[in-house]
């Protein structure tokens, strides 16, 4: 072996050895799953009356007070959290950014980056502090309650993307996007 060979094989497994210790320092899993939504609209709608905490500050976010009394499939909200306006689209779940594996069956949801990203102490994505808190989502007379386990990077401030069978109990998934409130107690 040449000493060309050599030194470009001990770059080569140098380069590899710190990738496998980067990963195994810091595991940040991926969000890889596929948006159903057949909306192009990004609209959001405006949130008023934001508090002035640190937090409610950078998130943009409102303290919610009143409780929505809704119909048959849906569920109540405690009047207590942030409050969020955006939209909702669905995904197909799996492993989520908050290290835990879901399937499209269960309520469960990914929060926007923006909002994700703010609520992550020490920068590991499995500590973010929204992880397996719940959210009250509400779309028109109708709201179902959902438990945060992953991170969108392509929803809109604001926006939250939904598993099938959470989107279902909201609105048809052919409808793909829609406005939703939702109320989060993190």
């Amino acid at each position: 072996m040449s000493s060309k060979s050599s030194i470009r094989l001990f770059v080569c497994t140098l380069l590899f050895a710190l990738l496998i210790i980067q990963a195994i320092a810091v595991p940040l899993p991926k969000h890889s799953h596929s948006h159903k939504s057949k909306s192009a609209s990004n609209a959001q709608a405006p949130i008023a009356n934001v508090q002035t905490s640190a937090l409610d500050t950078t998130l943009g976010v409102q303290s919610s007070k009143s409780t929505k009394s809704t119909g048959k499939s849906s569920t109540q909200s405690s009047g207590q959290g942030k409050q969020f306006q955006g939209d909702a689209t669905f995904y197909n779940t799996g492993l989520g950014a908050c290290g835990i594996t879901s399937n499209d069956n269960e309520c469960v949801a990914a929060l926007s980056s923006e909002i994700y990203d703010k609520l992550i102490p020490g920068g590991n994505p499995n500590q973010c502090t929204a992880c397996g808190k719940t959210c009250n989502v509400c779309y028109e007379d109708k709201c179902t309650d959902v438990t945060i386990v992953d991170r969108c990077p392509h929803c809109p401030n604001n926006g939250i993307d939904l598993s099938p069978a959470a989107f279902s109990k909201l609105a048809s998934q052919a409808v793909g996007r829609i406005p939703v409130t939702y109320t989060c107690n993190f």
